[in-house]
């Protein structure tokens, strides 16, 4: 960068970068002919590049040549900015998008009094069946909240004393009569309770999984038991 103060009646000092390195006494005022870029003689070529101009009315002082000069630096190779990564938002699930697979496994409203118990106005009743849920980004999300429900019927305790897991389950492979608990299973949350068909709130801890595919949603039951989810939604 290159910078020429004129000030008539004192100097005609030049900078480069911002930085002094010649002082001449000015020669008195000049007319615009006077001012041009290049060789004052026409059969001297001149070649290069100018990237842009800036002309004052004014002889700038030291500090601001040297300011024009840091400004210019850091447009000349400017920083590509960051781009900032979309907050991830929850993502609720809608029942629209549910698939329901297996034995005797439905998507009931409140006609069913098994849903009508639960408190909700439709519900999945699972029996030896899951839920498709889509593609999920599992590592996007530190937990899943699943709302749920399951009788308390003496065949359903008993079956869930005889069970030796009772979890809530994530998998990445419909859930099949034949098909053991453990195939497939991205994640398992811990024992569930039985708190009877209202339903409440069942959390698995999704920190540190990194799985980015097809997500269904199981109960670990022995067959026999039945239960109903109303909800699942990926929490960030």
């Amino acid at each position: 960068m290159i910078t020429i103060t004129y000030e008539i009646g004192g100097n005609s000092i030049i900078y480069i970068n911002g930085q002094h390195v010649s002082t001449m006494p000015a020669q008195g005022a000049f007319e615009a002919t006077d001012l041009f870029f290049g060789h004052k003689e026409e059969t001297k070529l001149f070649s290069a590049l100018f990237r842009g101009f800036r002309i004052y009315d004014r002889a700038l002082t030291a500090e601001e040549v040297l300011h024009n000069f840091n400004v210019d630096a850091k447009t000349e190779t400017p920083d590509e900015p960051t781009p900032e990564e979309p907050a991830v938002e929850n993502y609720l699930v809608p029942q629209s998008q549910w698939v329901i697979t297996g034995h005797n496994t439905q998507l009931n409203d409140t006609t069913n009094p098994m849903v009508a118990a639960g408190g909700v106005e439709s519900a999945a009743l699972l029996h030896q069946g899951s839920i498709a849920l889509g593609e999920v980004d599992l590592s996007k999300y530190s937990k899943v909240v699943v709302m749920w429900g399951c009788d308390n019927s003496d065949v359903t305790i008993n079956h869930y004393n005889a069970n030796a897991n009772n979890r809530i389950m994530l998998l990445n492979a419909e859930m099949s009569m034949v098909m053991s608990p453990a195939e497939g299973t991205i994640i398992a949350g811990g024992t569930y309770e039985l708190k009877g068909w209202k339903v409440t709130a069942f959390e698995i801890d999704l920190t540190g999984i990194d799985y980015n595919g097809p997500v269904w949603l199981a109960i670990d039951a022995l067959p026999g038991t039945f239960a109903l989810v109303s909800s699942v939604e990926f929490v960030a």
